[in-house]
């Protein structure tokens, strides 16, 4: 399918005169008229939203849903975001952060349904969802306007959507592999949540799948217990229970909670591995109670997420982006030292973003 700028190409003139032809907006000659109608002809084209916005000087916006549960985080997806901005050099490319509420699952759908209503009556070039967006693409593509390009930051076969994200089996995996060493006597405890879904079950199925082929015994514990307040009580429940325990893999955020029970109980010989850089997570992992840290890199699928819609938006192409990303693992060595080379990387502040 042809589009603006195969138009102005064919025509010898900028896009920005095609647009102009077609909408009627500004002033073009009659023999650049002419030369443009005969080139849109020649290539059955239709102009679209694009073109109109161009002629306009209209913005295409890009809407990122973030969670509000980690600030720290959620800095992480700006980041990527802000430096795809920079680096695409468009003025007619904006970016917004809105906060998906997720104190419960209520307001979580709340919050959610507020942004796609809001998203669709901008009529937004773009929503960019986090992984943990609580309703599947089908309904979120139904509540969308159909111009609105819709991407997951997290892998999916779903036609509804473009993915770009990691292999969470894969990640599940990596894990696994950490817990080689111990052996047959040894146990170790994932906890997971049972009301957690998508890519956190996706990650304890991979560890699952990688450790069948380990000597080690494997306990799956939901965390979610009611007589006890805190991931850091249970833990220290089960050390003192089970001498046997060598190993906690935790598939979601809250790795430092596990930690602290860790740094309590005096127990590190005990093999922590968790997921997600939280400012307590990296301050566990430096001080060696997290052995390993599974990030995520959602700066860098954000980056490449906005790069690759900036260039479908203002080209008209179909988005068809499924790009599979590997973990970075880091160790109390490469924490400490972290957020400072991601900075220079990016050339911004993690600390600088407002999020109110």
């Amino acid at each position: 399918m042809a589009n603006i700028y195969d138009v102005a190409e064919r025509a010898g003139v900028s896009h920005t005169t095609v647009a102009r032809v077609m909408t009627g907006k500004g002033k073009v000659s009659e023999k650049t008229r002419l030369k443009v109608e005969a080139a849109a002809k020649a290539l059955s084209y239709k102009p679209s939203a694009v073109a109109s916005s161009l002629a306009k000087g209209l913005q295409h916006e890009i809407v990122i849903a973030l969670s509000d549960h980690d600030d720290f985080n959620s800095n992480f997806y700006r980041l990527g975001a802000l430096k795809a901005k920079e680096d695409f050099q468009q003025s007619s490319l904006s970016i917004e952060f809105v906060l998906l509420e997720t104190a419960d699952r209520a307001k979580l759908e709340a919050s959610a349904t507020k942004v796609l209503k809001d998203v669709k009556k901008r009529r937004c070039a773009a929503l960019l969802l986090m992984p943990n967006f609580p309703f599947e693409s089908a309904h979120v593509r139904s509540e969308l306007s159909p111009s609105t390009r819709l991407v997951q930051l997290s892998l999916s076969n779903s036609p509804e959507s473009t993915s770009i994200g990691l292999d969470q089996i894969l990640s599940g995996s990596l894990c696994a592999s950490f817990y080689r060493h111990l052996s047959h006597d040894d146990e170790v405890i994932v906890y997971y949540d049972s009301h957690q879904r998508g890519h956190i079950q996706d990650r304890c199925e991979g560890f699952k799948q990688e450790m069948e082929t380990h000597a080690c015994k494997v306990i799956q514990k939901n965390h979610r217990d009611p007589s006890k307040h805190d991931l850091v009580d249970i833990v220290l429940s089960d050390l003192e229970e089970n001498p046997k325990l060598k190993g906690i893999m935790i598939p979601h955020v809250s790795a430092d909670r596990a930690a602290e029970a860790l740094k309590k109980s005096g127990r590190s010989d005990v093999l922590l591995v968790g997921f997600d850089v939280t400012e307590e997570n990296l301050k566990m992992c430096e001080q060696g109670w997290i052995k390993y840290l599974i990030h995520q890199q959602p700066e860098v699928m954000t980056y490449e997420a906005v790069m690759q819609l900036g260039r479908c938006i203002h080209s008209e192409k179909v988005m068809n982006l499924k790009t599979p990303f590997l973990p970075v693992v880091l160790d109390p060595c490469l924490a400490s030292r972290f957020v400072k080379t991601t900075e220079e990387r990016f050339g911004m502040s993690l600390s600088s973003f407002d999020l109110d």
